[in-house]
């Protein structure tokens, strides 16, 4: 009896001083000898009357059998244990008596402190981004309220307010810069705009100077048809129609002493400079042809006019004819341009033989010769500009020579307006939308019978 006496008090004192020796507040140490039996308990009542096997028998996790199991075989190490609705660390270790002490630790304890120090960390993150988020709302405000200012500024620039005030910025960075970008570009608007007000400004007055030269060169040729109401005897229609706002083409007729004086040029060159000498030589021919009693004189005479002090080298090709209204006799001189297409019934269109002659203003003293043709009557004359044979399409092919002969012949018949209206209907047919790169000029004249004498 004194030696079990004895074990009970040592046993009691062995568990408090086994229990005492505890890492975490809720953790709980055991000792069992080597059949498993609890030799020390944190409920004392399993102490030598229940083993880690029997007391556990019920627990859904399994392990706790493994880790007996463990402790007997004097094996060392760690197991997970879900005891109930805690999860718990098990170390366990053997001893030299034979025994085994293991220590649970619930694993909330276990990792209190750093719950803790996540948590801390979780609130210094969430401050760290509030306080970035406050920053970076500040820097956002701080590029974006001058940029909206900006971009403000610029609305008012593309309205048409090229002095609208910018946002001043006092640093040299990018807003720096951009400022600088904005004034300047300001600046060079303002300039710009200025400019072209004054190109714009200078090219309606050249655009009206221009809409003026153009009616005074139009009005320069005849445009009223028929030209001779009160004369049954001749048929005859002209247009001029210009590839820009004046023209170098001319045409002139008049008729004196009972002859019918016309001619037809083209002058080298576009634009001021080719009216200006398309206007001289018109006028020339006015006053030259009523004092010459031949065609070649008076090619000869234009030629030697415009040929004097020529400095530009412009040149002009004409063909000038003297048609007798009583004969029907065709006197005329051609000075390097289109030969004229005559056509009339009981013949094919075909194209006036005419000797090869340069263009006035080339040579002063050059000799042009003069040739004469029968007209006869009802019989077509088509005098044209290159303008018609050398008008493009899209493809850039050329209305051609041929093209204007098949043509003349479906026409045979028809009056001289007519002859010119279908003509230039067909050109704008072939030319299928191209813009015109020529003057166009054609003139169109017969004889009637009843009023021929022979």
């Amino acid at each position: 009896m004194y030696a079990i006496f004895t074990a009970d008090i040592s046993l009691a004192w062995l568990t408090e001083l086994v229990n005492n020796i505890r890492p975490y507040p809720r953790s709980y140490n055991l000792m069992v000898g080597r059949e498993g039996t609890y030799i020390v308990h944190h409920r004392p009542e399993r102490i030598l009357h229940e083993t880690i096997f029997s007391a556990t028998r019920d627990m859904k996790d399994t392990t706790v059998l493994d880790i007996g199991r463990h402790m007997v075989a004097g094996l060392r190490g760690m197991e997970v244990l879900q005891n109930d609705d805690t999860l718990s660390y098990v170390f366990y270790a053997p001893i030299k008596t034979g025994w085994s002490v293991a220590t649970v630790c619930p694993r909330e304890e276990v990792f209190a402190s750093l719950d803790k120090i996540q948590f801390r960390v979780l609130a210094l993150v969430c401050i760290g981004l509030v306080i970035l988020a406050l920053v970076c709302g500040r820097i956002i405000r701080h590029v974006s309220t001058p940029l909206s200012r900006f971009a403000e500024a610029a609305r008012q620039i593309a309205g048409g307010d090229f002095n609208a005030p910018l946002p001043r910025s006092k640093h040299k960075d990018e807003m720096g810069q951009l400022h600088d970008a904005f004034e300047y570009m300001q600046g060079a608007l303002v300039e710009y705009v200025d400019e072209l007000q004054k190109t714009t400004a200078q090219k309606e007055r050249i655009e009206s100077e221009l809409r003026i030269a153009s009616e005074i060169q139009m009005g320069m040729i005849p445009k009223l048809f028929p030209p001779f109401p009160e004369r049954k005897d001749i048929d005859l229609y002209a247009m001029l129609k210009p590839a820009k706002e004046v023209g170098g083409d001319l045409y002139d007729f008049f008729i004196h002493d009972e002859k019918l004086l016309f001619v037809i040029g083209d002058v080298s060159g576009k634009g001021i400079p080719a009216s200006l000498l398309m206007a001289v030589t018109r006028s020339l021919f006015r006053t030259i042809a009523v004092h010459r009693n031949t065609a070649k004189e008076i090619v000869e005479a234009l030629n030697r006019a415009v040929a004097d002090n020529n400095e530009s080298n412009m040149f002009i090709t004409l063909f000038v004819g003297i048609l007798d209204l009583e004969t029907g006799k065709l006197e005329y001189c051609n000075a390097g341009h289109n030969p004229p297409v005559l056509s009339g019934k009981g013949e094919d269109a075909h194209v006036l033989a005419c000797t090869s002659n340069i263009p006035i203003g080339v040579f002063k003293d050059f000799e042009y010769t003069e040739e004469v043709v029968e007209l006869g009557f009802e019989r077509m004359l088509l005098l044209y500009t290159d303008g018609l044979t050398e008008a493009e399409n899209k493809e850039k092919a050329l209305y051609s020579e041929a093209r204007l002969l098949s043509t003349m012949q479906t026409l045979k018949g028809h009056s001289a307006q007519e002859t010119i209206s279908a003509l230039e209907k067909s050109v704008r047919t072939f030319a299928d939308g191209a813009e015109q790169s020529d003057d166009l000029t054609m003139l169109a004249l017969s004889l009637k019978h009843e009023n021929m004498k022979v």
